[in-house]
């Protein structure tokens, strides 16, 4: 029976995709160009960051022009969920 149960979920699993997407969506009742000269900023951001809610002693570090092209946003941080990591803003555009 045992041996029935692992081939049946190995079998469905086999079937399964590979990949996966979640996706999440907000509406914003301000108008788009009001909404992208605000969240184009890394500073900006950190007040809906998730990681700048598990942890909000993370070590926060800005290189670059904020707002432009090759601006880049780091973070540390010693909790596991946070962990380090960094962003760097490669294209913009206007509106979007």
């Amino acid at each position: 029976m045992l041996i029935l149960i692992v081939s049946i979920v190995l079998i469905t699993a086999y079937f399964m995709p590979r990949e996966y997407a979640v996706a999440k969506e907000i509406t914003i009742n301000r108008p788009a160009d009001s909404v992208f000269n605000y969240i184009r900023y890394f500073n900006n951001q950190n007040e809906f960051s998730v990681w700048s809610k598990i942890d909000p002693k993370m070590k926060l570090t800005y290189r670059g022009t904020d707002g432009t092209v090759g601006a880049i946003s780091a973070w540390e941080s010693d909790v596991k969920d946070v962990g380090v990591g960094e962003q760097e803003v490669t294209k913009i555009i206007e509106g979007k």
